[in-house]
């Protein structure tokens, strides 16, 4: 049975484990499915249940003001504004209502769904951010996009019954999705650290490691890490026939295939090319706070994101498309605009003006940066 969050005897435990772990250093706590957590404290009425978080927050503040409360929230998109509060609740948010119009502009070559999905998003309150990823350790969840959606995304990345779990998701890694196709796994991983927020990976994605769809459930994408191509793929030294979980040691994502010792060894390997876009991410904070702008294209395929903290801009374009395009952007108007991430080299320059043309390739990105601000 759940845990009474309504009893006081229950909540007293709790505090304890809180201040037991924060003894020890934790950085922060991730409250999992905290929509349920509320409701039950609330005694069936989520809203009236928010009191839990209020609770929390002041007892983790108060021993330690550096830690966070991380929370997972798949509700409404206007609900999310509920559990910032004023700045009292959660500090963060998981983005489950990005992350699935993520997938309905990828499956759909459409940055559209996404665009959409960004503009009805809420604006956190200061010192707060939604968190951002790609694939977590359970199933992606389609439910809540509407029917239509739901079934362009399955058809796209879980053609195979097996694919998919609890009729609501899918039970796969993103490189399996997309057939291992490292121009295309890059490309997600350069959308999420343009999107809003702090984005979070999940182990072996930087690698494209890959499924066990043999085994139950959720527990297909919850493989050992490939670290190396030797017995074990150096995630233990113990025998792997002991493994609670196994290895994936055939077809192409085996572990003597995809592990992290061979990714290093390649510079042009999928590992370099997300260690580079997370680098520099690092170097612009402002995708993380600045206020944001979607910048209009003449392209149904292309996001274009601006960050302006009005000393200094960043924008970046990707492209969802499976074609090369050549796009105009609106409204650019800084004098000086300098290419600092790309797939590849582009022969052409982002120049202001109230329609700039820019070229990008196949599922492309492309980030600029300037000293001045960017929109009038």
């Amino acid at each position: 049975p759940d845990l009474n969050l309504a009893s006081p005897a229950v909540i007293k435990e709790v505090e304890n484990i809180v201040i037991f772990w924060l003894k020890l250093g934790v950085s922060g706590f991730r409250l999992d499915a905290a929509s349920h957590l509320t409701k039950q404290a609330g005694r069936g009425e989520e809203k009236r249940g928010l009191w839990l978080l209020e609770h929390l927050r002041r007892l983790v503040e108060r021993h330690n003001p550096q830690a966070i409360l991380l929370g997972e929230v798949d509700v409404e998109v206007a609900q999310y504004r509920d559990y910032f509060g004023d700045n009292n609740r959660l500090n963060m948010v998981l983005n489950f209502w990005l992350n699935k119009y993520f997938y309905v502009s990828l499956a759909s070559q459409s940055a559209h769904p996404l665009i959409d999905a960004i503009k009805k998003m809420v604006v956190p309150p200061d010192a707060c951010c939604f968190a951002n990823w790609l694939r977590n350790h359970d199933e992606l969840d389609l439910e809540g996009i509407g029917n239509k959606n739901k079934q362009t995304v399955l058809d796209a990345f879980a053609p195979d019954k097996e694919m998919n779990v609890y009729q609501r998701g899918i039970r796969r890694r993103l490189a399996p999705m997309l057939n291992g196709d490292r121009r295309r796994l890059a490309f997600c991983h350069a959308v999420l650290f343009s999107l809003p927020g702090v984005p979070i990976m999940r182990y072996g994605d930087e690698i494209g490691m890959g499924d066990d769809l043999a085994l139950e459930e959720r527990y297909a994408v919850r493989t050992p890490m490939q670290w190396a191509g030797s017995a074990g793929s150096g995630f233990s030294a113990a025998d792997p026939q002991t493994f609670v979980a196994p290895m994936i040691d055939r077809g192409p994502f085996r572990y003597q295939k995809v592990n992290v010792a061979d990714s290093l060894l390649h510079r042009h390997s999928l590992l370099h090319r997300i260690i580079d876009i997370a680098n520099t991410r690092s170097e612009f904070p402002e995708i993380a706070v600045a206020p944001f702008r979607i910048i209009s294209t003449d392209r149904q395929a292309i996001l274009g994101i601006c960050y302006d903290d009005h000393e200094r801009s960043v924008i970046a374009f990707l492209n969802f498309s499976d074609k090369p395009l050549r796009f105009t952007a609106k409204g650019i108007y800084a004098a000086v605009w300098t290419p600092c991430l790309a797939d590849k080299t582009y022969a052409d320059a982002l120049t202001p003006g109230k329609q700039a043309k820019l070229e990008i390739s196949a599922y492309g990105y492309r980030w600029f940066w300037t000293n001045s601000s960017a929109l009038r």
